[in-house]
């Protein structure tokens, strides 16, 4: 009788196991498919939508390649949000800072409350050809409408 007890509670014990990660790969799946950019949000930096310029394929790859962990258009992630970027400081600056951030950062106050505000963590070199990088700075900067 104790040996059957004992299988049927190691039977429970693995259904209760298996019913727990089920529910935690659709809640990664459901977080995920929420958090994904969606084809309106992308373009949001922009300041109507007769401005938004949907022939940047290659920007918004260049983005969900490297930039996409870690940011987000409008809300903050790991990174800071993108919109407007040409809003808070000189895109040349930017462009600096995509190819070297460190010098970058000792250039700008800005640059260091921003890198302190998000606990000092090192934005990975991507090694970005100049024309993906104007490519990916074509979709956070503001257009006139």
């Amino acid at each position: 009788m104790n040996k059957l007890i004992t299988a049927l509670y190691r039977r429970m014990l693995l259904a209760t196991i298996l019913v727990l990660v089920a529910a935690g790969l659709c809640a990664v799946i459901y977080v995920r498919d929420n958090t994904a950019i969606k084809e309106e949000e992308f373009f949001c930096g922009t300041v109507g939508a007769d401005s938004v310029s949907y022939s940047n394929t290659e920007g918004r790859r260049i983005f969900n390649q490297n930039c996409a962990s870690c940011h987000h258009i409008i809300k903050k992630g790991t990174g800071p949000a993108l919109k407007d970027l040409d809003n808070r400081f000189p895109m040349d600056l930017f462009k600096e800072y995509l190819i070297n951030p460190a010098n970058a950062i000792n250039k700008s106050e800005y640059l260091k409350k921003l890198h302190k505000d998000y606990g000092n963590i090192k934005k990975p070199s991507f090694h970005l050809s100049n024309s993906e990088i104007e490519d990916l700075i074509d979709l956070f900067v503001s257009k006139p409408p």
